[in-house]
Order: C-alpha cells, then sequence, then structure tokens
C-alpha cells in the first residue's frame, strides 16, 4: 500500500513527519485470525467495508471442527456423528474396516490421517477416536482387501508385495502391528485374494490367478497357517466378485452364480439351490444375518427374476427370497445390523427415494426406514457395523456444522461469523455454479463465472450485480450480444471490462460500464486487445499478452489507456516471460508470470519488478516455483504456490518476503505439493490465492483433498511510515512510502529541502 505525493524541486527530503497512530511495514499475524473450509475451490476474494466475500466453485461452508474427512462414524440409529474424537482420514482407492472387538476398529488403505502424516497402511483406531500409537505395520502394503482376526493374527488378503515376494496372504500382530511368522501359502494358480472370512478357527479364501477371475476356495489352519483344502470351482464366465460370506454354517461364494461349501471339506453342496447367474450386471457384495444372504452388485436381474442391483436368498436352501428392493444404481456397499435391517450405499435411489448421502437402511420386508444420514456428504461407499455400535462410514469427505453458499460466501473480517449474504445460481448443463472474479463496490457485489441463471433470471452470459448485504440480484445490465471475459477494478464510477461479441471469435475489447444503468461507455474505446486493466494513481495501465506472430513469439505488454477516450499507448514489452497478473506499487510494477517448466504443461512462475516509465527490471523477489498468486502489502511482497523456492530454501503454501527480497520465516501452513494427477484425483496442494485487503491478508488453497481453505491473517505493524523513496520525474521529485491501512485521520507531513 502506497502514499505518494509531487513536488516542483529538484530536491531530496530532508526529513519526513506521520501523524500518531498509523501502521506500517505489516507482517502477518502467525496464526489465521480465522479460517473456514469448502468443499471445492476458491478462485476470488473482494473487500468491502468489514464484509470478505469469497468465490470458486462449492456449495458447503464449513468451520474448521466440522470437517470429518472420507472415513466418519455415525449411529445407526439416527445417522448422527457418533465419534467426535475420530481424527480426519482420507483414503484413496477405498478402505476397509474392522472392528477390533474392543469398540475399536483397524483400517486398511492407503490411507492418510489427521494433517497429513503418513500412518502405515494398516492403522489401529482406539475406542476413544485416537490412533492407537504402539501399531505401527509394514508402510508397504499398498492397496487394500480383505481383512479378519483369527486367533493371535490380524490377516489382510489382497495382492501385496513384502521383502521382493508375492503375499497373496499378510499376517499381522494385532498389538503391535508387526508382521506374523503365520504364513499360509497359496496353491499354485491362486495369485490373489479376493475376500475371506474366519469361521471356526479357519481362514477361508477365495483367490484367482494374476490375470483372471476367481475360481479357487482355500481353506488354512487359523494357528499355524497350514493348507487344509481347496476347491477349484472352474473358470467363470462373465465378471464376477468372488465375494466369500458365512452363513448357516455354510461358506457362500459368488463365482459368476453362488454355490454352497462345507467348511469342514470344501464339497459343493448339490442339493444347494444354485440361482442362476445374476444377468445385466455382476454380484459385488455378499452379506448374511446367518438365515439370509444379502446379494449387492450392478445386476438387473438375479435367480430367473426381476432384481435390480439388490436381491436376497435362503442361507439354508439358496432359494431366492421375495426381498426386492429395487436400487437406481450400482450398489457400492452393504452391511446387516443386529436387527436385521440392511444398511445400502448407493448413489442413485432405492425404491425411488433418495436419501442423504447415498446411504439407505433397509428393513426386513424391503422397504426403506425412516434413517436418514446427518452429516453433510455426497457418497457413501462403504459401510462397516462396529461391536460398539457406531456406522463407520467410507466415501466422498463429510461435514459437520455445514452452511449451504452456492459458489459465493460473505465473512465479518474481525469476528470470522458467516454472513447472511447468499446468491442462488444455476448452471445451464447443471452442474454446480463457480465464481471465478468478484469485484465489491458501494452497496453491490459483481461476480463473473460460470452460471446462467441469478435469482432465477438470465445472467449476462456469465457476470451479474447482487445486492452486498442480502446476495438478491440486482437489474441485469443491458448489454445484449456481448459476453465478458474478465471484470476489472472500479475507478470513479465505472466497472472495467474484457468484452467481446458472443459466438464470434476474435481478440476481446476493453470497456467500461456504469453498473446503475447497464449501459457501456460509448466514448471510451480502446483498441482490441485482450487483457486487464489495473488502476493505480489517478492513471488507467493495461496489462495484456503478445499474440503469437511470426516467428512464434510470445510475450507481456504493459501500457497507459487515457481516461477520457481510451487511447493506448504502450509503455514495454517484455518477451523473457508471459504475465498472468500485474500489481502497481508507486513507481514500480510487479507483474507474475511463467519463464520456463517443469515439464511439457508444467509451468514455473515468478515475479519481476519493472520500472514503471522506463520498463526496466529493477529487480526480481526471490520467490521462484509454482507460483499462482501475489500481493504487495505496506512493501510486503506474498506469494501464493507450490514448491516455491525462497531465498534458496524450498517452501510452499503462503509465503513472505520483503521489499528488498529478504525472506522472512512467515507461512500460511498449507498442504504440501502432490503432484496434479494423483491417485485419489484430488487438488495439487499448497495455496492457490493471496489478498491484501486493508489491516487482513487472506490466503486461500488446499486443505485436504478435496477440501478447499480460507485463511484470513491480521496484519500488524510498527508505528511511523519507513521506505521513504524519491526520483526525478521529468523535472519533478515524486515521493512514495510505505503506508498506513487505514491511513492516518491526521495524514502526512513532508519537509523538503534544496541538496
Amino acid at each position: 500500500m502506497m502514499s505518494k505525493t509531487r513536488a516542483f524541486a529538484l530536491v531530496g527530503v530532508v526529513a519526513l513527519l506521520l501523524a500518531s497512530g498509523a501502521r506500517i511495514a505489516a507482517e502477518p499475524t502467525s496464526a489465521p485470525r480465522f479460517e473456514w473450509f469448502v468443499d471445492g475451490v476458491v478462485n476470488a476474494s473482494a473487500r468491502l467495508g468489514n464484509t470478505l466475500y469469497v468465490g470458486g466453485s462449492f456449495r458447503r461452508i464449513i468451520p474448521p471442527s466440522g470437517v470429518l474427512g472420507r472415513l466418519y462414524a455415525v449411529s445407526p440409529a439416527t445417522g448422527a456423528q457418533a465419534v467426535s474424537g475420530l481424527p480426519k482420514i482420507d483414503a484413496t482407492n477405498g478402505v476397509r474396516v474392522m472392528a477390533d472387538g474392543t469398540g475399536g476398529y483397524y483400517l486398511h488403505g492407503n490411507l492418510t490421517i489427521g494433517t497429513g502424516n503418513a500412518v502405515g497402511r494398516v492403522v489401529h483406531i482406539r475406542p476413544d477416536g485416537s490412533i492407537d500409537p504402539a501399531f505401527n505395520s509394514p508402510p508397504n502394503l499398498t492397496g487394500y482387501g480383505a481383512m479378519a482376526r483369527v486367533g493371535p493374527s490380524l490377516v489382510l488378503g489382497g495382492y501385496f508385495t513384502l521383502d521382493g515376494a508375492l503375499r497373496p496372504l499378510v499376517a499381522l500382530d494385532p498389538i503391535t502391528g508387526a508382521l506374523s511368522p503365520w504364513l499360509p501359502v497359496l496353491p499354485a494358480g491362486a495369485e490373489a485374494v479376493k475376500d475371506l472370512e474366519v469361521v471356526g478357527g479357519r481362514v477361508f479364501v477365495t483367490a484367482s490367478p494374476f490375470y483372471g477371475y476367481p475360481r479357487y476356495v482355500t481353506a488354512f489352519d487359523g494357528t499355524s497357517g497350514a493348507l487344509v483344502w481347496q476347491t477349484d470351482l472352474g473358470v467363470a464366465t462373465g465378471p464376477v466378485s468372488g465375494a466369500l460370506v458365512a452363513a448357516g454354517g455354510r461358506l457362500i461364494a459368488s463365482f459368476g452364480q453362488l454355490a454352497s461349501l462345507d467348511p469342514a471339506t470344501g464339497v459343493v453342496d448339490p442339493a444347494w439351490v444354485s440361482p442362476s447367474p445374476a444377468t445385466g450386471g455382476f454380484v459385488s457384495d455378499l452379506k448374511s444375518d446367518g438365515a439370509t444372504v444379502y446379494v449387492a452388485g450392478t445386476f438387473s436381474g438375479f435367480g430367473g427374476q426381476a432384481r435390480s442391483r439388490l436381491a436376497a436368498v435362503s442361507a439354508a436352501t439358496g432359494a431366492l427370497l421375495p426381498w426386492n428392493p429395487a436400487a437406481s444404481d450400482v450398489v457400492r456397499s452393504l452391511v446387516v445390523s443386529s436387527t436385521g435391517t440392511a444398511f445400502v450405499s448407493t448413489a442413485g435411489t432405492i425404491n425411488g427415494q433418495a436419501r442423504p448421502g447415498g446411504l439407505f437402511e433397509i428393513d426386513s420386508a424391503g422397504a426403506l426406514t425412516a434413517f436418514a444420514l446427518q452429516v453433510d456428504t455426497d457418497s457413501a461407499d462403504a459401510v462397516a457395523l462396529s461391536t460398539s455400535g457406531a456406522l463407520f462410514v467410507g466415501g466422498a469427505p463429510a461435514f459437520a456444522g455445514v452452511a449451504i453458499r452456492q459458489g459465493v460466501a460473505a465473512f465479518d473480517v474481525t469476528t470470522g461469523s458467516l454472513l447472511p449474504f447468499a446468491v442462488t445460481m444455476q448452471t445451464s448443463s447443471g452442474e454446480p455454479p463457480t465464481v471465478s472474479q468478484l469485484v465489491a463496490h458501494d452497496l453491490s457485489v459483481h461476480l463473473s463465472g460460470t452460471f446462467s441463471t441469478v435469482g432465477g433470471q438470465p445472467a449476462s452470459v456469465g457476470v451479474a450485480s447482487v445486492d452486498a448485504v442480502t446476495g438478491a440480484r440486482l437489474p441485469a445490465w443491458t448489454t445484449p450480444g456481448l459476453r465478458f471475459d474478465l471484470i476489472g477494478p472500479f475507478d470513479a464510477g465505472w466497472l472495467y471490462l474484457s468484452t467481446r461479441p458472443i459466438g464470434t471469435p476474435g481478440t476481446p475489447t476493453p470497456r467500461r460500464l456504469n453498473p446503475a444503468t447497464g449501459l457501456l461507455d460509448p466514448t471510451w474505446l480502446p483498441p482490441a486487445m485482450f487483457g486487464s486493466v489495473v488502476v493505480d494513481r489517478g492513471e488507467l495501465l493495461f496489462l495484456g499478452g503478445l499474440s503469437p506472430g511470426n516467428g512464434f513469439v510470445n510475450g507481456t505488454f504493459v501500457g497507459r489507456v487515457d481516461a477520457a477516450t481510451g487511447q493506448f499507448r504502450e509503455l514495454f514489452r517484455t518477451t523473457a516471460f508471459i504475465s498472468s497478473s500485474m500489481v502497481a506499487d508507486g513507481g514500480t510494477l510487479y507483474l507474475n508470470g511463467n519463464d520456463g517448466f517443469y515439464g511439457p504443461f508444467d509451468a514455473v512462475t515468478t515475479i519481476y519488478a519493472f520500472d514503471r516509465n522506463t520498463g526496466v527490471p529493477v529487480w526480481r523477489p526471490p520467490v521462484r516455483g509454482r507460483l499462482r498468486d501475489f500481493a504487495i502489502a505496506d512493501g510486503r511482497v506474498f506469494a501464493a504456490g507450490s514448491n516455491l523456492t525462497v531465498g534458496g530454501v524450498e517452501r510452499f503454501g503462503a509465503i513472505e518476503s520483503t521489499r528488498t527480497g529478504v525472506s522472512t520465516a512467515w507461512d500460511g501452513a498449507f498442504r504440501a505439493y502432490s503432484p496434479p494427477f494423483t491417485p485419489a484425483g484430488g487438488p495439487s496442494g499448497g495455496a492457490t490465492g493471496v489478498d491484501a485487503h486493508g489491516d487482513v491478508l487472506v490466503a486461500w488453497g488446499s486443505g485436504g483433498p478435496d477440501v478447499g481453505r480460507v485463511a484470513v491473517y491480521g496484519l500488524s505493524g510498527t508505528v511511523g511510515p519507513v521506505g521513504l523513496r524519491t526520483r526525478n520525474v521529468g523535472g519533478s521529485v515524486e515521493f512514495a512510502w510505505d503506508a498506513a491501512s487505514p491511513p492516518p485521520s491526521g495524514g502526512y507531513v513532508l519537509e523538503g529541502g534544496y541538496a
């Protein structure tokens, strides 16, 4: 934040006095004044008075204590959160849950616990929801598979490689997590375990060749790991799951169709009715309450009758039962409760009805109960019941204490409280609306993004104005036939935009609009240039990109635009890098852009500082890496990005350096960078944006997979301005100094003399 004045003299400054109470040289607080989380990404912020507006692609606004992660526990009776002390748990490619018999449970999967510390691939959670520090499994049990407790061992089935050897079955000590000497070996041809059950001290597994469908059922002694028997059910046709369940003294296995085996001998019971193969899909899961076997999957028919993704057969005879709830989409998981109901997760409906989070409870007659999930989530991919009575749910991140806002929200910058401001938006595609730019002015807030209607009324091709207090739609702009690529700053009552005719290719044109009337200024007509207007010191600056021409030269140009006519005069251009944004700070222009690549599509971004009038590079802040955004506040450079190198030290997130290039220790504590194409498909981490709004600094970025974080830091400083700078400009001397925010009521006093 700069203050400036000009004097006609060949002078240097002798003294500079300041009225009391000013703050300068802002230092952000070490901890955020407040922070909130959203279930998406944040793109922009704007401040109006004491209100902070945040825009992006999100629907839920979550207090920090309300982030539950991808695995959470709810009451099977009420659907409310059951274990409040549970750490935030994220899992790539799913997670298996198994009760430990004492109220705690084991987790198996590609797990991230709490703030991002990897805790192996199998984790023991104690009954109070805390991680058991004494349990440390081998860290390379990648993937996830079946899990069961037998005798002195915790048995995992899947496809593992330990010490260079294939291990379809692995046993761990249930107290320490160390590898157990129990070492069952599958016969040749059975290389990957699909499912396992423990009955009467024996471990039963279904397995398949490494490339192939499940065909083997194998029994091991639970104490010694010795092979007891193996049954080859033959090559199945079509996709089959190899799901296995113990029911009524039998083993029921899914191999294209269901089969019943004697646990003692492995002999298939020929008298047990074998329902005809599932049609229109396959079986994904089997569960039983002892008398009934519940079947889930993608099928549309089962046992020769119509069944939509859910069916049930008698455990005693194999006969198809009348239980027939109709699921409209694939059933991902099911579990049977002690009361005989089934909890089912699916992205669709059951019996034509929807349920929050896609979690349903179905009674023994096939009807839905009144159960409703009371935490906010999009989908439940897996469910499991613990012996303590909690229903564990895995899937999309879940949230508690949620408020709903569509793409834009407002906070009080002092208290952090969420304000009633709410905008109703829709897109023509049905996708969630996204706000990419925000401009706040007087009593209105202007939005740009991907939405087709605002407040139930058509938007002017992705731009709309709303009331700053309520979020209600203001009269639409009268700009027929035009679309807006960028909305920019206010100056003297005008809102600057970048426009082009709808459906017409070519270069956009900077224009300005009266937001009160919705009319464009017919006299302000700059040439067609793609870029953005920056208002500073009563001047209109323009940052644009050089179009690829002969020789395919890319670059950036900066110029002045006449405030009355729109006449453009270029100041300088550079082909050293391509700039995406600019901040004017006195006689210096800071440009952000890329000047290299980590890989073919992964740019190295940095900041360059140029003299405002000459275009000569004056210095380069020592920030380099995947830099996405930056801001200047009271002489400090704040940068947001990932894998940033500052003064030779690699950093990430939101960081700070002085104008003279000295890196500070301040860090916004955002998550570390990870490759953008992660198995989870989540965000790449780090900070994605930063804005300085008077006495606060706002930074946003990743708070975890699928969770965006907004953090607001107070800016504090010392009394008295520093860094007075002078330069000779056409026979006059220009003074600039780091000013307070807000400026002192008494203003500044300058004293100068001849030198």
